[in-house]
């Protein structure tokens, strides 16, 4: 089964995530749930079929919740650093940190007949890895996710040595109003000098190569 996530995105720049993290601590109705290490591998095949068609698969590995997870987003709308993707994501049944094969089968119905024409072409890309603070926000029937993201992006081969560092700031819809929360996260741009995130990692993954297909 599929889901619409909604987030926004917003690039620290030059303020440290520590204020980030500051900022969010003395948040009304925010607390402070976890931090995590998230290593993500992203695949596609050599023509970047994926990219093309603005979607994504990804094996995350949570060091917290000591799981790998599936995820398939398919191509979104964004806006001023919001998107709304739809997202497939699965436990895979392997909980070692060595990278287990991605699953076509595990995948619901409508995600396997998506990725099958090109599933045997598949392989690894490029890694986005990063610490991840993550906050919950509950006011009046409103529920969100704030995740502080520090960490870099690298070729999964090593004919790029190219590194691009990850300093965001993103807020989830969990429960509630979009306008309420497009409403915090301006709160958070202010007060942290932040910018729109106008790239995915994913986006910024694929930057990585000068000659990737348009």
């Amino acid at each position: 089964m599929s889901h619409i996530e909604y987030e926004i995105a917003l690039d620290l720049g030059h303020t440290c995530p520590n204020e980030a993290f500051a900022w969010l601590s003395q948040l009304p109705d925010c607390a402070y749930v976890r931090t995590t290490q998230l290593l993500n591998i992203y695949f596609d095949t050599a023509n970047h079929d994926l990219k093309q068609a603005k979607a994504a698969l990804r094996l995350r590995f949570d060091t917290q919740a000591n799981c790998w997870l599936q995820t398939l987003k398919t191509a979104g709308r964004e806006h001023n650093g919001m998107s709304a993707r739809q997202e497939w994501e699965v436990v895979l049944p392997a909980s070692e940190t060595d990278v287990p094969a991605w699953q076509l089968e595990l995948f619901a119905p409508d995600a396997q007949t998506y990725l099958a024409p090109i599933a045997d072409k598949m392989r690894p890309l490029f890694h986005t890895d990063f610490k991840r603070d993550l906050f919950e926000y509950q006011h009046d029937g409103e529920q969100y996710e704030w995740a502080i993201d520090r960490g870099e992006i690298r070729a999964a081969h090593g004919d790029n040595a190219t590194r691009i560092t990850i300093q965001d700031l993103e807020i989830e819809l969990k429960q509630g109003n979009l306008d309420s929360m497009q409403t915090l996260a301006e709160h958070a741009r202010t007060a942290l000098n932040a910018q729109p995130q106008t790239l995915s990692k994913a986006a910024r993954g694929y930057g990585l190569f000068s000659n990737t297909p348009k």
